[in-house]
């Protein structure tokens, strides 16, 4: 290939067999190992391999494929899948599984850069393991299991074959996400970058433009249940943490938004109606106990502020641009700190202070 230079040298070799009436077909002994080179790799020679069999009955509409392995250096997927029915509505069962590998490894094998994080240890471990299966005129990926480092998700994956309808439901074990970040910006390098881009922009992005596609939220049906034991952000610790979406024929709920953290906790619901094109916007929000002293140290070293916070919010907004968000706007909000204190502040010493201070002292 020209256009990127792209180089392929490998063997195939299989032996196929068919049927008299050519509507049985079989594969086997599938063998095939490949080298690619070439501008996408930046200098890089990459290899990839296949194997397998497969079999498929065109009379019966049935089709399978039996310990089908893929590979592209040290990333390597296995697949046995069995289909029944070539039309909209298939019955598809089987099982997929992608090999424990380092992406940070697959990427230098590629020849592409490496993501740079904050940590160097992050991106070293990844897998993925399923099982397929098509039932009530979904396809789900049931008995899931997403691996990235020390992180886990388990649980189920679905797509509706008639309505797109999007199935979501994965516990995890816990996240950092810092250690996913890119290095911190050395003193004064994000002030320059900044300035940069202001120069290079020379304008503002405007409030009048639209903030969603609305006819693709009109068509979503979603059902997204995600929850994670251990969440690290900003330094911040949450826990418990617990995320849920619904969403048909442009109503969209946010049903639950909800975490542990500083011996408190919080709560939000939010809920989207963009049925019109005028969409309606609403939110509750909910606070309690939530303890600032270590809250503070943990996101900006600051021990001046202890006590319990609470907050308590909801409003109300339509349209679908910032400026009408802006304009329509409404709602009420109240902020408490039960048993809150100024820490770290020696009023006498300062009363002293001002006192000789007037007296020329």
């Amino acid at each position: 290939l020209n256009e990127p230079e792209l180089a392929v040298d490998g063997t195939l070799a299989m032996q196929l067999n068919a049927a008299q009436n050519l509507k049985q077909f079989a594969v086997s002994g599938l063998d095939g190992d490949f080298t690619l080179t070439g501008a996408p790799f930046n200098g890089k020679t990459v290899s990839a391999g296949l194997g397998g069999s497969a079999s498929a009955d065109l009379e019966a509409e049935s089709a399978s494929v039996s310990d089908l392995v893929a590979s592209l250096e040290n990333a390597e997927v296995t697949s046995n899948l069995n289909i029944q029915g070539f039309n909209a509505k298939p019955e598809v069962s089987g099982d997929l599984q992608l090999a424990d590998f380092s992406p940070t490894e697959l990427l230098k094998q590629l020849g592409q850069p490496a993501i740079e994080t904050r940590d160097d240890n992050v991106l070293s471990q990844a897998a993925f393991e399923t099982t397929v299966a098509t039932r009530e005129g979904m396809v789900r990926l049931e008995e899931t299991r997403l691996q990235l480092d020390d992180t886990e998700f388990k649980g189920t994956l679905g797509y509706g074959l008639d309505n797109q309808a999007i199935l979501v439901d994965l516990q995890g074990n816990r996240f950092n996400l810092d250690r996913y970040l890119p290095p911190k910006p050395e003193e004064g390098e994000d002030e320059a970058e900044g300035a940069s881009e202001q120069e290079t922009s020379g304008t503002t992005a405007s409030g009048e433009g639209e903030l969603l596609p609305l006819e693709t939220l009109r068509g979503l049906n979603l059902d997204i249940s995600v929850g994670l034991g251990k969440l690290v952000a900003s330094n911040l610790t949450l826990t418990e943490l617990l995320a849920e979406v619904s969403g048909n024929e442009g109503q969209l709920s946010l049903d639950e938004l909800s975490a542990r953290l500083y011996d408190g906790g919080f709560n939000m619901t939010a809920s989207l109606d963009a049925r019109t094109d005028n969409p309606q916007w609403q939110f509750d929000k909910e606070l309690s106990g939530v303890q600032t002293q270590p809250l503070l140290m943990d996101l900006a070293e600051m021990d001046l502020l202890s006590g319990s916070v609470n907050v308590n919010a909801n409003g109300t907004s339509r349209g679908n641009s910032i400026d009408a968000l802006l304009q329509n706007s409404n709602g009420k909000a109240d902020f408490r700190i039960d048993e809150g204190a100024i820490e770290n502040i020696n009023m006498t010493r300062m009363a002293c202070q001002g006192i000789s201070r007037v007296h020329g002292e």
